[in-house]
């Protein structure tokens, strides 16, 4: 009776880490949330599989995600383009912790920072999933700092002072990508 009831001990213990643990995570995410205005949102797998199936990144390329959050559409563009190099910047350290952990392949880098301070001039694709806001107030560094030919891809939102050459549109919320080239 005794071994039972250290196991039952056991078992409680871990579920109450886990869900102190799960709460320590949410509270980071509405913490920056709130410091930055913008929430986490996974791109959906729809999204993701139509870039894997349509995106072929040729061999020394790059992509940087700008907002990368948890990794998971870079680690999916990256497996099936193992010549390209990946960079994905993210402000929120958990995001980028997870990231680092469960979405490693040799061939991404993930970096905790503020992507208004990355420089971008080396990218020949960029992925983006931002509020339009955001897009607008990143439009004049991608246009500074861009080499002329690089590719942006956006998920869901337009910049509202540049014509995409290629949109693929849904009906579906979150399930649009509009393609510009810079």
């Amino acid at each position: 009776m005794e071994i039972m009831s250290v196991i039952v001990f056991l078992i409680l213990l871990i579920l109450i880490l886990l869900l102190a643990s799960l709460g320590l995570y949410m509270s980071l995410q509405a913490f920056y949330w709130l410091v930055t205005g913008v929430p986490f949102v996974n791109s959906r797998k729809k999204i993701i599989n139509f870039l894997v199936k349509e995106i072929k990144i040729e061999p020394g390329r790059i992509l940087y995600d700008l907002g990368c959050g948890d990794g998971k559409v870079i680690f999916s563009l990256a497996k099936n383009n193992p010549q390209a190099k990946f960079s994905g910047y993210e402000l929120n350290p958990s995001l980028i912790w997870i990231a680092k952990i469960f979405r490693k392949l040799p061939n991404i880098q993930y970096q905790r920072g503020n992507f208004y301070k990355v420089n971008v001039n080396n990218a020949d694709y960029i992925f983006l999933f931002l509020f339009p806001e955001l897009m607008d107030k990143l439009l004049p560094k991608l246009e500074k700092e861009l080499k002329p030919g690089a590719i942006v891809i956006s998920n869901s939102f337009k910049f509202s002072k540049k014509q995409p050459f290629k949109s693929i549109e849904s009906p579906i919320v979150l399930e649009s990508l509009y393609f510009y080239q810079f």
